[in-house]
């Protein structure tokens, strides 16, 4: 089982840049993980809960805890997975190329559902997805966790129906 932890950047109002990114890696690789990060922050006096990177990054005296973080990232078989839009960019294809770019369905040449011409960010979000499902063997899953939840679990969820439906149905 493939399992993905992913977050998301500048989905806000007149953000620039629309990222997703995150890691992913097999079931029992997170586990061994997830253990041995636990110990680094509790060897520096912390607990999970009270880790937010976006908070630390420019401290200086939380340099040794995040080197450290760091380092047991490189011991595990998980592995990043990021993807970016410039909004400016995205916001320069026609209404149709939008649509298609962020998940409409075509049938017979034309598109069947809307995608989301106007939100940049499931660029990202489809490339992330695809990317981490191009590891999976045939027959087996992903599961895939959001820093949004339920925004973006219920996209991917509808996403890959639309896809899986319209390929059974020989589309």
């Amino acid at each position: 089982m493939m399992e993905a932890y992913l977050d998301e950047s500048g989905i806000h109002g007149g953000a620039p840049v629309c990222v997703v990114a995150g890691y992913f890696g097999r079931r029992n690789h997170w586990r061994h993980f997830e253990t041995a990060w636990k110990a680094v922050l509790s060897r520096f006096g912390y607990q999970l809960e009270d880790f937010h990177s976006k908070n630390w990054i420019k401290s200086r005296d939380k340099r040794p805890l995040l080197i450290e973080l760091a380092k047991t990232i490189g011991k595990y078989s998980i592995y990043p997975v990021s993807m970016a839009i410039v909004v400016e960019d995205f916001n320069a294809f026609a209404l149709q190329q939008r649509r298609w770019l962020t998940g409409a369905v075509a049938h017979k040449g034309k598109l069947i559902t809307t995608g989301c011409p106007t939100k940049p960010y499931f660029v990202p979000f489809q490339l992330c997805l695809l990317r981490v499902t191009t590891y999976i063997k045939p027959g087996n899953r992903a599961h895939f966790f959001f820093g949004l939840d339920r925004t973006f679990g219920d996209y991917a969820a509808a996403l890959f129906r639309a896809r899986t439906y319209l390929t059974h149905k020989g589309s």
